[in-house]
């Protein structure tokens, strides 16, 4: 039974105005069920409301030590911080998109390109280094994300990156920031690249990638391919 304060308050009133004590103890009765039955449902609230407070704290603190764990020095330690992430992601979908900010920059930071790569042009640069196993683990958890928890129109940053020789093959790329990135000798085998960003891009040597791929990203007439792959795309050869 439910009792509304109004509710009880008449209730009091009947009790006191019975004719018969038997029918005022029986209103009484009434009323300290229905007040018993409120007591239970707020207690009951209470109990929620700790609960998910509780699970709250439980994820910032698992948040905070895994971030901390992305700065060691011992690479085994940041993959532990980066799978704690992705886990964290699954387990609070309000928290997915600031996980995948994090592993983004975390991308970005930990395979930056250096600023005389970037200002060089694509035929005089030199090899970069191939992307290190803690970085080929974020593009992984990354990319297996739910996409469905992502904010509209919100993508993955993954610009001025350096994905040399990254393993990319099968994935989902779709709408990706790769602006400036190097893709240089990757593996984009059956790779998603639906209105990923390749303006800048260097693809030169990249693995397994057609032109209906590469057609089916924004601004790809403006990203560096090799010679031969820039004639399969019709682009013009003296174009950088």
């Amino acid at each position: 039974m439910w009792l509304l304060p109004g509710q009880v308050v008449r209730l009091v009133r009947l009790a006191l105005t019975a004719e018969t004590p038997s029918a005022a103890l029986d209103v009484v009765k009434v009323v300290i069920s229905g007040l018993g039955l409120i007591a239970t449902v707020f207690a009951g609230i209470g109990l929620v409301v700790n609960y998910q407070q509780g699970q709250e704290r439980l994820i910032t603190d698992r948040f905070a030590k895994a971030v901390e764990q992305l700065g060691s020095q011992d690479i085994d330690v940041r993959l532990g911080g980066i799978y704690s992430l992705e886990r964290i992601a699954k387990d609070s979908p309000k928290d997915h998109w600031t996980v995948m900010e994090v592993l983004t920059a975390y991308v970005r930071n930990k395979s930056s390109l250096p600023k005389a790569w970037e200002d060089t042009p694509p035929k005089k640069r030199k090899p970069l280094p191939a992307v290190t196993t803690d970085v080929q683990s974020a593009l992984k958890v990354i990319e297996r994300r739910k996409v469905k928890n992502d904010p509209e129109y919100r993508y993955p940053n993954l610009s001025h990156s350096n994905l040399s020789h990254a393993d990319l093959d099968v994935y989902n790329l779709h709408g990706f920031n790769l602006n400036g990135t190097s893709l240089s000798g990757a593996n984009l085998l059956f790779a998603n690249l639906y209105d990923a960003n390749l303006y800048g891009a260097d693809l030169n040597g990249a693995k397994g990638i057609t032109s209906e791929q590469i057609r089916q990203a924004l601004n790809w007439q403006d990203a560096h391919y090799d010679s031969a792959f820039r004639k399969e795309l019709r682009l013009p050869p003296g174009k950088p």
